[in-house]
């Protein structure tokens, strides 16, 4: 299925109905219209499948869980929501596919879970500019080869967050200002350098783990368990900051 020139593409199934992408087939519009599906079902991509708009944006709704290949726009921001289930990687043994590719936003909201489904972890491959997540059940699992942004991301009543980069991470807000908030333990790893962005909040309500492999930023960090740095680099923090750069039970530092 393609949609040539700047035109836009919506597909509606009602009546808790499936939508499935099959095989290798692919739904893609160039120039900057707009792709939307909208299934009251689940909404499963195959393995070999792709949706792809060149300029324009890409939203994908479903009421149970969605299962991706491979999403991606050039500049376009991606928007994935599922009333009540996750969102996964339709083949997580496939790691040379990326997830979501865009150089825009992307925009994740699950009800049970982002990267994992009945606990079998199925980390999200993504290339992209700015990442924002949020679940209200189980963990956020998210890894990248390169560099990218975040402005908010949330469980809201249980699940870990793991966020992976090779590259630098820049953590920044949302609206309300907080750049993430676990309803358990937080992980971050970056290849390069951690940023986190002032007048933001990093809080999770039990461990958090922060590791740099060059420097790290900090603004606030917060939570009633342990906190742990690790960088090659130093650790820094901004000028007469409002909040203690760190509140926490314990503090592990390790090459710092």
């Amino acid at each position: 299925l393609s949609v040539a020139g700047e035109g836009n593409l919506s597909v509606a199934v009602t009546n808790r109905g499936d939508f499935e992408l099959a095989g290798t087939r692919a739904i893609s519009t160039t120039g900057a219209g707009t792709i939307l599906i909208d299934a009251e079902g689940a909404l499963t991509m195959g393995a070999l499948s792709q949706i792809h708009n060149d300029n324009g944006s890409i939203t994908l709704e479903a009421g149970d869980t969605v299962s991706v290949a491979r999403v991606s726009s050039v500049l376009g921001d991606i928007s994935v929501t599922t009333a009540e289930g996750a969102i996964i990687d339709v083949d997580s043994d496939e790691t040379a596919v990326v997830d979501f590719e865009t150089a825009g936003q992307l925009t994740l909201n699950a009800s049970t879970g982002i990267g994992i489904q009945g606990g079998d972890r199925q980390t999200l491959s993504v290339l992209l500019g700015t990442l924002a997540a949020s679940t209200t059940t189980g963990v956020i699992y998210v890894g990248s080869t390169d560099s990218f942004a975040t402005n908010g991301l949330i469980s809201s009543t249980s699940g870990t967050i793991s966020l992976l980069s090779d590259g630098v991470i820049t953590v920044g807000p949302n609206l309300a200002g907080v750049a993430v908030d676990s309803a358990e333990d937080l992980v971050i790893r970056a290849g390069a350098e951690l940023i986190q962005l002032a007048d933001s909040t990093i809080e999770a309500a039990a461990d958090i783990s922060l590791y740099a492999s060059t420097a790290m930023t900090l603004f606030s960090v917060t939570t009633t368990g342990n906190v742990a740095l690790e960088t090659a680099g130093a650790v820094l923090g901004y000028v007469d900051p409002a909040v203690a750069a760190i509140t926490a039970q314990g503090l592990l530092l390790d090459g710092v």
